[in-house]
């Protein structure tokens, strides 16, 4: 249904295009790209779970990590607010993503203030709480964006009894 709809003539001239030189072959290839919020076309009609779902004409699909695309703002805002040996107050939060509860969403975040400004999260459909295998994978990657030397103060909700 997606791909019918990418692959009509008016939808695939509106796509942005851009020229690549490859320097092994040296063939100018044009690309398409297509942008969509919307992933649940990844599980149309394949032959085995392991097969991509691809739209015709395109070469390979590209998903947007949040954890790579907020990284370099992590790491800008962790350092400012440790700024002059400030101790950060990192928040870990979980809150049921939609109002069927039907998802449970995990993230950390930085008190600057009086706001909570987002570091990374995950969101997974779920009938009950993320443990603490989830929570250990968003805490690592923030501690991995952490200044050098700098230990903040972990603030958290719903979790006691977690290691």
């Amino acid at each position: 249904m997606v791909a019918g709809s990418f692959a009509a003539p008016d939808v695939a001239a509106d796509l942005p295009a851009a020229e690549t030189t490859d320097a092994d072959h040296g063939r100018v290839e044009v690309r398409k790209a297509v942008v969509s919020t919307d992933l649940s076309w990844l599980s149309g009609p394949k032959s085995s779970p392991q097969e991509p779902v691809l739209l015709p004409g395109l070469a390979c699909l590209g998903l947007i990590d949040p954890a790579e695309v907020m990284a370099p703002y992590a790491r800008e805002v962790l350092e400012r607010s440790s700024a002059g040996g400030v101790q950060p107050i990192v928040i870990i939060d979980q809150s049921q993503a939609t109002r069927l509860h039907r998802h449970e969403m995990l993230m950390v975040a930085v008190r600057l203030g009086e706001r909570a400004l987002p570091l990374t999260w995950i969101v997974r459909k779920t009938s009950g709480a993320l443990g603490f295998a989830e929570q250990k994978v968003l805490l690592e990657r923030v501690a991995a964006w952490l200044p050098d030397g700098v230990k903040p103060v972990l603030m958290g909700d719903r979790f006691y009894g977690s290691p």
